[in-house]
């Protein structure tokens, strides 16, 4: 007969109290209900060798009772699931995509390419609001043509304030990756600080009429 240490079974309980929420494949799920039913049993225990008290084993059998409703008992995860969407500045076919002026320009947004969680609520020529606060992991990509080294600036339009900057790039594009603490009422802005004039102005990649050039896309991921 196996006898469990509860001693080992309680500190992996402690370091593992914010484990979140965890999705368990089939195989798994068949595999803990089963060692559940043979772990009900207070003679297959002990406690630095000994066996349990029935203070102890009131805790442990508490322990047990929860991951039997834990596995059994469909719970709520939204919580602690990402909700994401993206943005981008995309225009037809070589269109002025950046005014010809040296220095920052701003990335107009212009379009919502996906947002199932809804979390643009505002989004003007220049600016978009979130609809939730809280913590979020921004992925911002811009385009830039002839315009020397190019900076991306992520702005916090109420605040006057830079979050962030990319490091500067001299190529055909930039990236920037962050993590930020959004607030609900404030617009945030994209913009791109270049050495020399044209921004994004005529990129010419798109080489058959219909299409559309992409300035730049911008990600954001909420955090759980």
């Amino acid at each position: 007969m196996r006898a469990w240490n509860y001693s080992l079974i309680l500190a992996q309980i402690e370091r593992q109290e914010e484990a979140g929420c965890v999705l368990l494949q089939p195989a798994s799920f068949a595999l803990f209900v089963t060692a559940l039913s043979a772990m009900d049993c207070r003679r297959q225990w002990r406690d630095a060798g000994e066996e349990l008290s029935a203070e102890v084993w009131d805790e442990l059998e508490g322990y047990i009772t929860q991951a039997y409703r834990d596995l059994t008992i469909r719970e709520d995860c939204a919580g602690t699931t990402m909700k994401y969407c993206q943005l981008a500045h995309i225009e037809e076919k070589n269109t002025n995509g950046g005014s010809a002026v040296v220095g920052s320009q701003t990335r107009p947004l212009n379009t919502i390419e996906y947002d199932p969680d809804g979390l643009i609520s505002s989004l003007t020529t220049s600016n978009f609001k979130v609809s939730e606060a809280g913590t979020y992991l921004v992925t911002i990509q811009s385009s830039t043509w002839n315009t020397g080294a190019t900076v991306l600036l992520f702005y916090d339009a109420e605040d006057y304030s830079y979050l962030a900057q990319s490091e500067a790039s001299e190529g055909y594009g930039n990236v920037l990756v962050g993590i930020f603490d959004l607030v609900e009422d404030n617009w945030y802005q994209l913009l791109v600080d270049c050495a020399t004039a044209n921004a994004g102005d005529g990129l010419g990649h798109a080489l058959n009429k219909g299409l559309h050039e992409r300035y730049a896309t911008v990600r954001l991921e909420k955090i759980g």
